[in-house]
């Protein structure tokens, strides 16, 4: 039996694809780039998550029309923060970032409480 899987209605004809393992929400977000000039560095850019199974799991909160250039990077933050760095030119970089969500972190905590008396004669 195969697992059939729905995703979005998305033409991926003509676009870069580039898939990511997102450690923190364990997640995989797919990537799509479409050219938006001719000489390829300049691309919009939608955002796509599925879960460790494959499973279409949402968009992320980027807004649909988002431009990025060539020289861009992703990344997810612990704090369940997803940030776009790009390169705007050869002086200047944009930073853009959207609450993915919440993170659950499996940890074990331990609290350590030192007190301090300090006598001054």
């Amino acid at each position: 039996m195969t697992k059939k899987t729905e995703y979005p209605s998305i033409d991926f004809g003509k676009k870069e694809l580039t898939i990511t393992g997102l450690r923190y929400s364990r997640r995989i977000l797919l990537s799509l780039l479409s050219a938006k000039n001719k000489k390829e560095t300049r691309f919009n850019i939608e955002g796509l998550f599925l879960d460790a199974s494959g499973t279409y799991n949402g968009s992320w909160s980027f807004p649909s029309n988002l431009v990025v250039s060539d020289n861009y990077r992703n990344l997810e933050l612990e704090n369940g923060y997803f940030v776009i760095v790009d390169k705007t030119s050869n002086s200047t970089w944009s930073v853009r970032t959207a609450k993915a969500e919440s993170v659950v972190l499996y940890r074990k905590f331990c609290i350590v409480i030192i007190i301090i008396n300090i006598s001054i004669y």
